[in-house]
């Protein structure tokens, strides 16, 4: 009977320390709040996506917080949520669901479908209790876009005014120059699956008859165009075609002359990366193959600043006035039409001064007593060009009875005012071309009999 007895207590034991589970387990249900998405992103490497390109891969993550677990990764694991993604098209019940490579982790890598349209991300976050929150964004599939082409080249220089030179029975380059959004040839890793497709053309331009047969090879960038031995006007065109079957066509002319244009052979620019205040100077070599004993002439142009010479000599010079990358070139042309040019760019910079260190006499002076402040600077630019440096005094009390420039910076008197507490004093210099740095010094407390 005691046995029995013994086993009954137990028992009961159990079913009471088992009432105590449910009922703490169900007060933590009970207690539980759902996670809270903040955010939903599409990713490519560290860079969120806000327009998605055809047939690329993302990474889809979701940003919530949630009080049973850290996101971070600081959080126990065994309270980490579950994900559940889903998407489509907008306005469409079909789900994208083999475009994920697992569509229950976070981040979620995710095939961008291979036509346009706006996609409904959906994402559901639950807890461990069961409780979830799910939430959605909508991105957009850009439309394709058509290539857009630029510019040409003939023997691998561009052309100007759609016209150019060439000599009569010769083997010359033609290329063209253009902008596909789908498909970057100047990229690491360009994917040939969207490289445009190209067809060249010529013909006479009066007979309008076709000298197709004289490419090398039509569908190449650049091609290879054997000219005839016969002078004259040539109309040639370009039909470059993206994978979508979008085309873009332009064209331009060639002239076959007995006149051998003149050629650049030498371009002195100096140093293409200068100062902003440094006047350059540009200079071109060129021949005449002729040997007519004709007059070159010489055009300069640039895409900004200004010429502080005449635009027509062999020697020019040049200011940008202002910082930034301009376009430059030079056109010589010879008595019968013949001409020859080279593009470069160059690029204006200033650095803003730099503050070095500061000093501060008294950091706690009384009412109404001046406290020295030193402040050092150099200026990047400095070994270039001689600059005069200006500096700007504040504070958020009291005043300055003395301000004067050293040879390393600055020194400023500042007069403490009658109220004591911390003052914030800030000094800002500028170079003269614009640029500019603020320092905000560390607080300065006045004190009664500090």
């Amino acid at each position: 009977m005691r046995l029995s007895s013994n086993i009954s207590k137990i028992f009961l034991a159990l079913i009471i320390i088992s009432s105590f589970f449910l009922i703490g387990c169900k007060a933590a249900e009970d207690t539980n709040r759902p996670p809270v998405i903040t955010s939903i992103k599409a990713m490519i490497s560290a860079s969120e996506q806000l327009v998605l390109t055809r047939d690329s891969t993302v990474s889809l993550k979701v940003e919530y917080t949630d009080e049973d677990y850290s996101s971070s990764g600081t959080g126990d694991v065994r309270f980490m949520p579950d994900f559940a993604w889903t998407a489509r098209f907008d306005g469409s019940a079909a789900l994208l669901t083999a475009n994920f490579v697992d569509p229950s982790v976070n981040p979620a890598t995710f095939d961008v479908p291979d036509q346009p349209g706006t996609l409904r991300i959906e994402v559901t976050v639950t807890d461990r209790y069961g409780k979830s929150t799910t939430g959605y964004k909508l991105i957009v599939i850009k439309e394709n876009q058509p290539p857009l082409l630029t510019d040409f080249t003939v023997d691998g220089d561009i052309i100007g005014g759609l016209v150019a030179q060439v000599p009569r029975d010769e083997r010359i380059e033609m290329g063209v120059e253009y902008i596909d959004d789908d498909y970057d040839p100047g990229s690491d890793n360009p994917d040939p699956m969207y490289k445009p497709t190209f067809l060249w053309s010529a013909k006479w331009h009066v007979s309008g008859v076709s000298l197709n047969a004289d490419f090398f090879d039509r569908s190449t960038n650049p091609c290879l165009f054997d000219t005839p031995d016969v002078v004259g006007f040539i109309d040639v065109s370009i039909a470059v075609t993206d994978r979508d079957g979008e085309v873009s066509q332009d064209s331009f002319v060639i002239e076959i002359s007995e006149n051998e244009p003149p050629e650049i052979t030498s371009l002195d620019v100096g140093d293409t990366v200068f100062h902003v205040s440094i006047e350059k100077t540009f200079k071109v070599t060129a021949t005449d193959p002729d040997d007519s004993g004709g007059t070159l002439t010489y055009d300069w142009w640039a895409s900004g600043g200004s010429f502080t010479s005449l635009t027509t000599l062999v020697t020019v010079t040049w200011k940008a006035g202002a910082v930034g990358k301009y376009d430059v070139h030079v056109t010589v042309t010879d008595e019968d039409g013949g001409w020859d040019r080279r593009d470069f760019v160059v690029e204006a910079t200033n650095a803003a001064p730099v503050f070095t260190g500061y000093e501060i006499d008294d950091k706690n002076p009384t009412p109404g007593s001046l406290v020295t402040i030193t402040v050092d600077v150099t200026d990047p630019d400095s070994e270039d060009v001689n600059t005069s440096l200006v500096y700007d005094w504040s504070a958020d009390g009291g005043g300055f009875a003395s301000e004067i420039v050293t040879s390393t910076g600055a020194e400023a008197q500042w007069l403490a005012p009658q109220n004591e507490g911390p003052y914030n004093i800030t000094c800002k210099v500028y170079d003269p071309w614009g640029a500019n740095h603020t320092i905000n010094l560390p607080p300065i407390t006045v004190e009664a009999g500090g």
